[in-house]
């Protein structure tokens, strides 16, 4: 059988006997989101009179309403940006997002790369191969390297890491360039 417990500490005492809260259940679903707050700001403050629980936890709930509103800000037209009203214009916000998906696309390249040329150096050392050789004969059909690179793939479990590098070619590019730099 298992018990859960928890502690009421000296503050929490005083706030329940001093009858600060004016209610500890309710049937307000802001009330009943906000009660433990209202519970621990009592214990903390040193409010002489009882707190309108219903009340604090509205104004609690306005206050971050308020705050993410401060923090959002919604699309408009550039009309609505002429009449003066504020936010995002939607022809920003369409721009920034095909930028993203270049710069998400970039990153993910970028990435395959790095992993493959940390993956490349390991192979040099540990097995004497070159895994972009390799890859460059085992795509011309060569039986031996297509072998070579079946093993390599299941020894190190390469598969998405060759699948992502064959599936774009500006990794080839990157790669070439990288490996003729060293």
């Amino acid at each position: 059988m298992r018990m859960f417990t928890f502690s009421v500490n000296t503050d929490s005492r005083d706030v329940l006997r001093r009858g600060l809260l004016d209610k500890l259940e309710s049937n307000n679903e802001i009330t009943k989101a906000w009660l433990g707050e209202i519970f621990i700001t009592a214990a903390d403050k040193a409010y002489k009179e009882s707190i309108c629980v219903d009340s604090y936890a509205f104004k609690c709930e306005q206050n971050t309403q308020l705050t993410k509103q401060k923090n959002e800000s919604p699309l408009i037209s550039v009309e609505e940006i002429n009449e003066g009203k504020k936010g995002i214009a939607d022809t920003v916000a369409f721009y920034v997002d095909s930028n993203i998906d270049a710069i998400i696309e970039d990153s993910e390249v970028k990435s395959l790369v790095e992993e493959f040329l940390d993956i490349h150096e390991y192979l040099l050392i540990e097995e004497g191969t070159d895994l972009w050789h390799v890859i460059k004969r085992a795509k011309t059909f060569n039986t031996a390297m297509v072998d070579k690179l079946r093993r390599l793939t299941e020894k190190y479990r390469l598969d998405d890491l060759i699948k992502g590098i064959l599936s774009r070619a500006e990794c080839s590019y990157y790669i070439e360039g990288a490996l003729a730099a060293c």
